[in-house]
């Protein structure tokens, strides 16, 4: 376990590899963004989500929101991952290294699920709870009833059924720098047909194409981030419309 001191740098340079995606381990990458919470609740949230799925020596690096851990169930470990909080851009990320690719993938997608899940859950509790002190205060009401949260794993069918029906969306480091990441995201979204209601905000190019697609490439460049979404009806031409930013990127 000597590698959990090595900086995170090492990891990005192994991910942006040819080789990483060539012979194993390969790597999977998973990322739930525009979210609410803090790093502290991701945290606490992600070290019971790990351990829960069976991860030993869970380690948080130190001066960061990032923990690791690895699962054994036999010589070498099977899976190892990552998991970085990132509040201030609202991006939860999740990399699973694993000898099987589609195993990865999906390791990936499930802990990042959960603890984004989780995390959303302890924030939505915690406003709930702020709003029933506040009416307390007021005397507006005298007693508290119980309240109940949406199950969590109506939760999750219903985002990942929306997710697959109406969004396609690859992550995948980056070393550019902020200027520059936005100038080729706003060029890529021209060439590639988003020239329609073109708009920027602070890390992010998006438009629309004469279908009325979304096109959207975000740049979270402190993070070594980089963001492709297309939104539309089609699968398949979500897909194409996607692949089509990443080769003009």
């Amino acid at each position: 376990m000597k590698n959990i001191a090595y900086p995170l740098s090492l990891l990005v340079l192994l991910m942006v590899s040819p080789l990483s995606y060539a012979i194993p381990p390969y790597i999977g990458v998973s990322v739930g963004e525009n979210l609410s919470f803090n790093n502290q609740s991701c945290l606490r949230v992600g070290k019971k989500v790990l351990r829960n799925d069976g991860f030993q020596k869970i380690v948080q690096y130190k001066n960061s929101a990032t923990l690791f851990a690895a699962y054994r169930n036999r010589n070498p470990y099977r899976y190892k991952a990552l998991v970085k909080c990132l509040s201030g851009s609202g991006v939860i990320s999740v990399v699973v290294v694993a000898n099987v690719a589609k195993n990865a993938k999906a390791k990936a997608d499930k802990l990042r699920s959960r603890i984004q899940r989780q995390a959303s859950t302890i924030k939505r509790a915690k406003t709930r709870g702020a709003q029933l002190d506040d009416e307390e205060d007021n005397d507006e009401v005298k007693t508290v009833k119980a309240f109940s949260l949406e199950s969590p794993e109506d939760e999750e069918e219903s985002s990942d059924t929306e997710e697959k029906r109406n969004v396609a969306q690859h992550w995948q480091h980056t070393l550019l720098e902020r200027k520059t990441c936005l100038s080729r995201a706003e060029m890529s979204l021209r060439d590639s047909g988003f020239y329609k209601e073109l708009g920027f905000d602070d890390d992010s190019v998006y438009g629309k194409n004469k279908a009325n697609y979304n096109g959207k490439i975000r740049c979270v460049t402190s993070e070594g981030l980089l963001f492709f979404q297309v939104t539309g009806s089609h699968a398949r031409t979500r897909n194409r419309l996607l692949n089509k930013l990443q080769r003009n990127f």
